[in-house]
């Protein structure tokens, strides 16, 4: 037994076993590390991997209790921590903390140590009232909406098993998500001035990519004006071939090249929100068609539909929770006031 003093901690030693078990090969050991939290060392666990730790080939790692659930690892005032809290932590743990616990003590007495100190930190803040602070009572809040996912309300929407037959539904039903056709983006310049547009692109075929890039883009911003593009940045995506919101010359054009980096060799007459003029089309990138069978989708399909039931599991719960608590509601318009002014300085606050 060792002892922390002023603590009045008493360590009996973690009530457990790791052990690495040969199935032909050698037992693991690794070099392990001090952790420090705020500058005072807690023990030694096993954050960092050395890289020497040796093969572990023809090895594994078993876990078990060699003691009592209940039995005390370290006792304070309004403190204990007993072997089955330390045999969970160490079960949490990878495979590899857990072969440097089965060959190194101090990293294993590290967990109690971790323990001990959340603990102490714990009760610290409590004494201090923080329980009652806004963000601690919010964290609390989440985390118990988090175990009542984890325990009921998912375990309920994962009974009913994903049918094939309703896997299919939603395969044939949503096409657009499995059979997608290539789609490009490009950078465009439009503009109604075509005598200078000629003029400057004159000497682009004389260039290399990059000095094309730079060409092309220092163009655009000085002849482009309008302010649905400029907001664009110039640029438009996901443009595909029978996309039919955009100007026919402009699709033409787009997929008429054929690498990244192309540009259009010569003005192309289209127009662009009612107003006529001449685009020029750099190819951004391009993304290939995608075409996923059925079989290819089932299984994401399914984690779709299981993901869909479990919303649908919580927006029911919280509808009949809100019908049983008989929640009322005011518009949040009306306690709160939000706005976007030049100078936000110059918002009264108060009420």
């Amino acid at each position: 037994m060792r002892r922390i003093s002023p603590l009045l901690l008493s360590f009996a030693g973690a009530s457990l076993v790791v052990a690495a078990v040969a199935a032909g090969g050698r037992s693991a050991s690794a070099q392990s590390r001090p952790y420090f939290d705020g500058g005072i060392p807690l023990g030694r666990i096993p954050w960092l991997i050395d890289a020497s730790t040796p093969d572990t080939t023809g090895t594994s790692v078993v876990v078990q209790a060699a003691a009592p659930a209940t039995t005390a690892v370290a006792t304070g005032r309004g403190l204990s921590v007993t072997a089955s809290e330390v045999l969970d932590r160490v079960r949490d743990s990878n495979e590899l903390e857990q072969r440097r616990f089965a060959s190194d003590p101090a990293a294993l007495e590290g967990i109690v140590d971790r323990i001990v100190a959340d603990r102490l930190l714990a009760a610290e803040a409590r004494r201090r009232g923080l329980e009652n602070d806004p963000a601690v009572r919010a964290a609390i809040e989440r985390a118990l909406i988090g175990r009542l996912r984890a325990t009921v309300l998912n375990p309920t929407a994962d009974s009913l098993r994903v049918t094939d037959q309703e896997a299919r539904a939603f395969y044939d039903s949503n096409a657009f998500r499995f059979h997608i056709p290539e789609r490009r983006r490009v950078a465009v310049l439009f503009t109604s001035d075509l005598s200078r547009l000629q003029r400057e692109t004159r000497r682009w075929s004389r260039l290399d990519r990059p000095q094309l890039r730079r060409a092309f883009r220092e163009l655009t911003r000085q002849l482009t004006t309008d302010d649905e593009i400029i907001r664009a940045e110039y640029e438009f995506a996901d443009i595909t071939e029978s996309r039919d919101d955009l100007d026919d010359a402009l699709r033409r054009a787009t997929f008429s090249l054929r690498d990244e980096g192309d540009v259009t060799p010569e003005p192309v007459q289209g127009s662009y929100r009612g107003r006529r003029g001449y685009w020029m089309v750099r190819l951004v990138d391009k993304r290939a068609a995608i075409d996923r069978t059925f079989e290819e989708s089932a299984d994401w399909i399914r984690g779709r539909i299981a993901a869909e039931r479990r919303l649908q599991v919580e927006r029911d719960t919280v509808l009949r929770l809100s019908e049983q608590a008989g929640v009322r509601r005011t518009p949040a318009s009306s306690v709160v006031r939000v706005q976007v002014v030049a100078d936000a300085g110059n918002i009264d606050a108060g009420l």
